[in-house]
């Protein structure tokens, strides 16, 4: 009944630079032991609605707070090391969920019991930016 709501990527890629998909404000910046460091930032996109993007198991050098205002591509930090703490004891990886409203109705989970709220990062990314 659960589904990993995003996409897992840059396996065994310590420290590798991760950048902001969309321009937007920092909500959340926390360390959580399952997910590591943590950011989450809240974006409007040129359609009016809104969305929320989650960045996990990065290391605990994140160059981003919460209300800092990013833009896109903006490096916000970088992966956490191999099966390090501060990525929450798995590989090196990233973890990018894209939900959708804002952080108050998306909350912040890795696992979720419905795909509704949230974008599959794979095909946001490319109907967004056409790569």
């Amino acid at each position: 009944g659960y589904f990993h709501v995003g996409e897992d990527s840059g396996w065994d890629l310590d420290g590798l630079p991760i950048h902001s998909i969309a321009d937007g404000i920092v909500v959340l910046n926390l360390y959580e032991p399952t997910w590591g460091n943590l950011v989450a930032i809240e974006s409007k996109l040129p359609n009016g609605k809104i969305i929320n993007h989650f960045y996990g198991h990065l290391s605990s050098d994140v160059d981003v707070k919460a209300g800092d205002i990013v833009k896109c591509g903006q490096k916000i930090g970088n992966t956490g090391t191999f099966l390090s703490r501060d990525n929450g004891g798995y590989r090196s990886h990233l973890h990018l969920g894209i939900a959708k409203g804002t952080y108050e109705e998306t909350g912040v989970i890795g696992y979720y019991t419905s795909l509704i709220p949230w974008y599959n990062p794979v095909t946001f990314l490319y109907h967004t930016t056409g790569f």
